[in-house]
């Protein structure tokens, strides 16, 4: 996607989009527009400064190699929506993505997807079909075996995934929620000629790059953004620090920790659902059910331990993928998580989402002394 340079507001910007899509979204691009949510550190300028970062106004440019320190280079450009959330604009193909900015967000720490909650997804579909007068004509959605919502239909220990594709594609989400107790993570809809894909991910796909769907992009990212920015807030609280206390040559550092927690009313936890989650009953072909996936969990659970009637519940949390260590512990509906080990908000995120996606979508999350303020 080639943009000439310029001292560019977010509207200046998407005028220009808008004027001149089919000269920037190529062929090989399939001339989809892509804006991606992400999850930053305060100061993300830093995180891209190997990769040209240029200002542009209001946006900001750089390009990531499809291959680590070499290869070909894949631009994106940059608008800070609010502290701490990019939306990141591209024609780059999806493998081509996969490549670079999601290999980038995984690799590092202070940088992450932003992951859009399922209250806030309904929120957007609602949008789309109740005030725009949208058409839906595909989705995705899933069921994790250890989700309390109701399935109607039965058969609750299977995980589910659902992929559906017609016109008559809203009725069916509606149906499919109430019988298999499903979440959406994708949809697709059709508004006055153009096609938006929404995925869950923080991905939002105009089809048609004009004056129309880039408004009703913005306004979705609008949408969104606050309740996006309270979670990254919050998560970033979850921190280990030190202060000095006494005075002059009496003073001592001590260690501050500030803790978070996860408050789940809806999650039905038992011994042996809690022994999935930590990993420790794998191979039990009775709750196994095949070959499906325990869950999405990208963590690794250590020192683990389980009251007789998982009331309570501990562990060590390694995240796989951003090398964090906490410390989580479950009572009575709430669960700890302590700091311990190169702390990064984005680390409490994923795990945040997988116990709202994985467990109680009603999950809700705050730091440990304060009222919950992101749900």
């Amino acid at each position: 996607m080639k943009i000439p340079a310029s001292n560019y507001t977010l509207d200046s910007f998407c005028d220009y989009l808008a004027e001149h899509s089919s000269e920037i979204l190529t062929e090989d691009e399939g001339r989809w527009l892509k804006a991606y949510l992400l999850y930053v550190r305060r100061d993300w300028k830093s995180l891209f400064a190997e990769y040209g970062l240029e200002r542009m106004g209001s946006i900001w440019r750089f390009e990531i190699p499809d291959e680590p320190d070499q290869g070909r280079l894949v631009t994106y450009h940059a608008y800070e929506w609010r502290e701490g959330l990019l939306l990141c604009f591209t024609g780059s193909t999806k493998e081509d993505y996969e490549k670079t900015l999601q290999r980038f967000a995984k690799e590092n720490r202070g940088v992450s997807r932003a992951w859009i909650p399922p209250s806030v997804f309904d929120t957007l579909k609602n949008y789309m079909l109740d005030e725009r007068g949208a058409t839906m004509y595909r989705f995705i959605s899933k069921r994790s075996r250890f989700s309390e919502v109701e399935a109607k239909i039965g058969r609750p220990e299977y995980n589910r995934r659902l992929s559906y594709s017609g016109e008559d594609s809203s009725q069916v989400l509606k149906e499919t929620q109430t019988m298999y107790g499903t979440l959406a993570t994708s949809m697709d809809f059709r508004l006055d000629g153009n096609k938006i894909h929404l995925n869950k991910e923080g991905l939002i796909i105009t089809r048609d790059v004009n004056p129309d769907t880039l408004e009703l992009l913005r306004k979705l990212v609008d949408m969104a953004g606050h309740e996006l920015a309270t979670v990254r807030e919050t998560s970033e609280k979850f921190k280990v620090s030190s202060q000095k206390i006494g005075e002059l040559d009496h003073q001592i550092t001590v260690p501050m920790i500030t803790a978070g927690k996860i408050t789940t009313p809806h999650a039905k936890f038992d011994v042996e659902k809690v022994k999935l989650l930590f990993g420790e009953s794998r191979d039990e072909p009775a709750l196994g059910k095949g070959e499906e996936e325990i869950s999405d969990f990208q963590f690794s659970f250590i020192d683990t331990y389980v009251s007789e009637d998982a009331t309570s519940f501990s562990a060590t949390v390694v995240d796989d993928e951003k090398g964090t260590v906490f410390g989580m512990s479950a009572n009575n509906g709430e669960m700890v998580l302590i700091p311990k080990h190169r702390t990064t908000f984005e680390s409490f995120v994923r795990f945040y989402e997988s116990i709202v996606e994985d467990f109680d979508v009603t999950a809700s999350l705050a730091t440990f002394s304060e009222p919950v303020i992101a749900r």
